[in-house]
């Protein structure tokens, strides 16, 4: 029972983190979190990868995001580079 008691605990502990804190760790984003870290719908993050407007590498069938190449597409498009 305390072990329950504990899991729980450590849930709740990691739904008190404010989002962003969820990518501090994450190095390599898949589609759903690289659209949910940029703010963006899935389709549209597709879209821009098709256009050559986000980096991206591909892991199999899979898309994969780097999340230092997602913060620079970010940064750039705020200061107009």
């Amino acid at each position: 029972m305390n072990g329950i008691t504990e899991n729980s605990m450590v849930v709740n502990s990691h739904s008190s983190q404010s989002e962003g804190a969820i990518f501090d760790n994450l190095i390599w984003l898949n589609t759903a979190e690289a659209s949910e870290y940029l703010r963006v719908s899935k389709a549209a993050l597709r879209m821009r990868v098709h256009r050559g407007e986000v980096k991206f590498y591909k892991l199999g069938n899979h898309l994969r995001f780097r999340r230092d190449d997602l913060d620079e597409l970010l940064k750039s498009s705020t200061t107009g580079d």
